[in-house]
């Protein structure tokens, strides 16, 4: 069964250290992550069976590094080789 994370891409599209900090609780990311991009693809491709969710897309429409970020997990998606994948949900009604 994979595991369902949901990103609030509003919380990447601000500073870049509040994002980093938001991405290593949100992934669970270990201790040594270098907090950077490169850090980021390199602890995502070691992920299996996770889907990512993406929620308020639009935010970081007017963010260059948030939009890095989505760029950086579409990557590590395609190198996992569909270990891990990605949607965006901002158009879905969240059943709650």
């Amino acid at each position: 069964m994979s595991k369902r994370i949901d990103l609030n891409c509003e919380l990447i599209a601000g500073e870049r250290d509040k994002a980093h900090d938001y991405l290593k609780e949100l992934f669970s990311l270990p201790d040594y992550y270098g907090r950077n991009l490169d850090a980021l693809y390199d602890c995502l491709t070691d992920l299996d069976r996770v889907f990512v969710g993406l929620w308020n897309a639009n935010a970081i429409m007017s963010s260059e590094y948030g939009r890095k970020i989505v760029e950086t997990i579409a990557e590590a998606c395609r190198e996992t080789g569909g270990g891990m994948t990605w949607m965006d949900l901002s158009g879905i009604k969240p059943n709650i």
